[in-house]
């Protein structure tokens, strides 16, 4: 749609880890369906992150006290493809 391609999403996490940091929550967990790369891309954006499999879906943990991946450095590819099964 219109709204893709303009960083909405990742504009809307970084608020979102900012307004939690500041209350003192240091986690999130997610649940993601594997195969949802841009999900997978934008929670490494937040901070460190650990998958786990299980039940046709992936917890995602993201440590907001941790550094963030790089862009660079870590895709959702990696991040899916990391999940243990």
């Amino acid at each position: 749609d219109r709204f893709q391609a303009h960083h909405i999403g990742s504009r809307l996490m970084a608020l979102l880890r900012e307004a939690a940091l500041r209350n003192g929550i240091t986690k999130f967990v997610a649940e993601v369906v594997p195969g949802n790369t841009p999900m997978f891309h934008l929670l490494s954006e937040a901070g460190q992150t650990t998958s786990r499999y299980e039940g046709g879906e992936c917890e995602v943990v993201v440590d907001l006290l941790a550094p963030a991946a790089s862009p660079q450095s870590t895709t959702g590819n990696d991040l899916a493809g990391s999940v243990g099964r």
